[in-house]
């Protein structure tokens, strides 16, 4: 095996800045696996220690796609569970769980992107900027697959990403009297006057 580019030891992949890696890419050490940040995993892409399973954020995982510990199942940020928990979406719980929904809604249609290049410049944006920016450009249909979401909040919507799609209230402001006529103001704008009928 032609093993290059390691800057650790005894690495049988490529591409690992740790030690005693047989995977590719690593920068921890003792993986067998590939892309992994941390030690002694066997599978891929993992920022935690010793899992068996691929995309874990946790430690000692032989699912996937776990942020949490001890789990065989997938797509848990707890500890030692053996099947897959139900998803919390818009802080109300579901009775899907991520493979269900995945299954179900497939993948969300526009990320945020924080970073890009614009003329050779590194150009970063905040998070709810990234939003907009993008939501800006999203056709009706990658917009729909959000607001079709289960337990769909326009409120919790907005405070996450900064993207208003509530229904816009209407104001109604008497903004003054003179004896039975109003001046009325709807939205921050003056549209007429109106007679004010007396009641008993």
């Amino acid at each position: 095996m032609d093993n290059r580019n390691n800057s650790g030891n005894k690495n049988s992949g490529n591409c690992n800045s740790g030690d005693y890696n047989s995977g590719s890419c690593n920068s921890g050490s003792h993986n067998s696996g590939h892309h992994n940040s941390c030690n002694c995993n066997s599978g891929n892409y993992n920022s935690g220690y010793c899992n068996s399973g691929d995309y874990n954020s946790g430690s000692c995982n032989s699912g996937s796609h776990n942020s949490g510990y001890y789990n065989s199942g997938h797509w848990n940020s707890g500890l030692f569970n053996r099947n897959s928990s139900k998803l919390r979406i818009f802080e109300k719980e579901t009775d899907l769980t991520m493979t269900e929904f995945r299954d179900k809604y497939g993948y969300p249609r526009i990320y945020p992107i924080l970073a890009e290049y614009k003329d050779d410049k590194l150009v970063t944006y905040e998070y709810k900027a990234a939003w907009q920016i993008i939501w800006n450009k999203a056709t009706d249909k990658q917009k729909q697959w959000y607001l079709d979401l289960p337990n769909f909040d326009p409120q919790i919507f907005f405070d996450i990403t900064g993207i208003d799609v509530r229904e816009p209230k209407e104001k109604f402001v008497v903004s003054s009297l003179v004896g039975k006529v109003a001046t009325v103001t709807i939205d921050d704008k003056t549209y007429r006057t109106i007679i004010i009928k007396q009641t008993n």
